[in-house]
């Protein structure tokens, strides 16, 4: 048997709000008389090494899109508009990646590439220095995919925004904005593209709901 009382007091951080805990928890084991359905011969085919896949949080918006992201990604926020995740690393704030809906097209279509520009040049407005890189990323599984690297400053720090156009082959379209300082870049990585590959878009159907909590 084991209770234990955990006391915490906890400032607001990157990706979290403060508060103030004070949780007990009661525990209570005592040895089974029917063994289970882990038998030895079962526990041996358990692998002793996990893929890294098997690491990945599954992320799945009421959009009908879904990609695995690793565990440094947090959601900061998420409505029906717009969805945020933070990247931490040992406490400290690396990257945020904002994913929007945006307008579906007819099939086998996507917003011009042209256009996808000019809308980066509008949204970051004074901020934007210059465009440096843009390109197709292919695919094989019929989606269209753009990457817009743009450089500039926000605050009087350097930044680096990485946008992606992401449209399905029936017409709906994503559109990701990777925003890290500059002098960040390097412990960001790839970890922007591995998420962009792993997108699905999902066959339509009713969305998932949020869970509604229960006054006592």
């Amino acid at each position: 048997e084991l209770e234990l009382t955990q006391k915490e007091k906890r400032s607001v951080g990157a990706v979290s709000p403060g508060m103030q805990i004070t949780a007990t928890v009661k525990l209570s084991r005592s040895v089974s008389e029917n063994a289970g359905p882990l038998t030895e011969k079962l526990a041996a085919t358990i692998p002793l090494e996990s893929p890294p896949e098997s690491y990945l949080l599954l992320f799945q918006s009421p959009w009908n899109v879904r990609f695995g992201y690793g565990r440094n990604w947090h959601i900061f926020h998420q409505s029906d508009a717009v969805s945020v995740l933070r990247l931490i690393d040992k406490g400290s704030f690396i990257a945020q990646c904002n994913i929007s809906k945006i307008a579906t097209v007819s099939p086998g279509q996507h917003t011009p590439e042209p256009q996808f520009q000019a809308d980066i040049r509008k949204a970051l407005g004074e901020k934007l220095a210059k465009i440096t890189k843009a390109e197709q990323i292919k695919t094989n599984d019929g989606r269209f995919l753009y990457r817009v690297t743009a450089l500039g400053k926000s605050n009087g720090i350097e930044m680096t925004w990485i946008y992606y156009l992401c449209a399905a082959p029936d017409g709906r379209q994503l559109s990701f904005v990777f925003s890290v300082e500059s002098n960040l870049v390097e412990q960001l990585g790839n970890q922007d593209l591995g998420i962009i590959q792993d997108l699905e878009f999902l066959a339509s159907g009713r969305a998932p709901t949020k869970a509604a909590s229960k006054d006592k």
